[in-house]
């Protein structure tokens, strides 16, 4: 006897839903499809909840099944899934233009010779992520018009960035990755008025590969940041610090650097975006930095937040070999940037980059009495992880 049929629709559905509950949004519609076929019952009462049709994906072959799935869907919010199989751009979207206004979430990876802009001119106002890959856009063009006021989540890779950025305006999270303009790579001007256009982000995610100088102007502030990753590998070394000088974010928990295998910069100070002029308000902080394996890990212990957010740091090379030129820079750039009343706990795992950290904090220099001292003098103790072979 079929008992879940028995049961009202209010509760039927809910269980049904937790069948999806870690699935993708191409899985649950695979799934709803087949689960739709165990009774006459099951498919009626499917098929009358909107919630299960929210997902509209270009897979099926045939366009009345898409269209079978917009009608089912009734007013519900759509989330919008396109991969360049079975059918066109352009053939996919002319089925959802005419509903626009229930756009949730439009998430497309295109093949790069295709314009798209023309179906993202006009208001989407439920609009909250915009997911966009490989995409080839006119630059010269209002995305949705100016008009997204509930857009929070904007994913842009490999894809020409508008020349009005008013639509970032209520942002919370941006991930920008080989972003072009028109005349071919976005200029660090042109990345500091995007950043500038979205004041609310809480996470953000950039590459390193700009040109030309920062422009004359005081760093961003970004209030709310609480995460900020940076992929330097995408961009020359030397543009590292300049994107990270750019940013200002007094309440980050979390900072993650990905440097390629090439030369690091001399200059490289991690700490540039933490506002660690700040951590003079409490000097006896507690620190701790585990190195392993192309890896740099700053974390304080015993941080109070009621008097100053104290962010992890992540570094990651490609190799250990690089960390080994990476990670006294890095050092320094604490020394520099932390009170000398801190402490700090060195961790160390075995590997490639150990000798030559060990090297430079034994290394001494002279300072202008003529004492020789040594880097790092904030290091408390120094814990070496040696594995040994049997």
């Amino acid at each position: 006897m079929d008992y879940m049929s028995q049961l009202p629709i209010d509760i039927f559905v809910p269980i049904v839903f937790l069948s999806f509950d870690t699935s993708t949004p191409i899985i649950k519609l695979i799934r709803t499809e087949k689960i739709r076929l165990v009774s006459k019952a099951w498919q009626a009462a499917i098929d009358s909840t909107p919630l299960f049709w929210t997902c509209i994906s270009n897979l099926p072959r045939f366009s009345q099944t898409i269209q079978g799935w917009i009608r089912k869907s009734k007013e519900a919010p759509l989330h919008i899934l396109y991969n360049s199989q079975n059918r066109s751009f352009d053939e996919f979207m002319q089925l959802l233009i005419p509903h626009r206004r229930r756009w949730r979430r439009l998430e497309a990876t295109v093949n790069p010779d295709r314009c798209i802009s023309q179906y993202l001119k006009e208001p989407a106002p439920r609009l909250e992520e915009l997911v966009m890959f490989f995409a080839s856009l006119v630059i010269d063009y209002t995305a949705f018009g100016d008009v997204t006021p509930s857009l929070s989540s904007v994913v842009l890779s490999s894809v020409g960035i508008p020349e009005t950025t008013r639509f970032l305006k209520n942002l919370k999270h941006l991930r920008l990755e080989w972003i072009q303009c028109s005349w071919g790579d976005v200029s660090v001007g042109r990345l500091y008025d995007i950043l500038e256009a979205c004041p609310g982000l809480e996470t953000l995610e950039l590459d390193a590969k700009y040109i030309d100088h920062p422009p004359d102007q005081q760093p961003v502030l970004l209030a709310k940041l609480s995460k900020f990753r940076c992929l330097g590998y995408y961009g020359p070394q030397e543009c590292i610090e300049t994107v990270l000088g750019m940013v200002i974010a007094p309440r980050l928990r979390h900072f993650c650097l990905r440097l390629s295998g090439g030369p690091v910069p001399r200059n490289l100070n991690v700490l540039s975006p933490l506002s660690t002029g700040l951590l003079g308000t409490h000097e006896k902080i507690k620190y701790r930095v585990f190195i392993s394996n192309g890896r740099f890990v700053l974390s304080s212990i015993d941080a109070q937040p009621q008097l100053q957010w104290y962010p992890d740091v992540c570094v990651h090379t490609q190799s250990d070999r690089g960390m080994a030129e990476v990670a006294p820079e890095l050092l320094h750039s604490f020394e520099k940037g932390a009170p000398p009343s801190a402490t700090l706990d060195l961790v160390l795992d075995q590997s490639l980059s150990t000798r030559a950290i060990l090297n430079y904090l034994k290394s001494t220099t002279e300072d202008i009495n003529g004492k020789l001292e040594h880097p790092v003098p904030q290091i408390r103790s120094i814990r070496l992880n040696v594995v040994v072979q049997p």
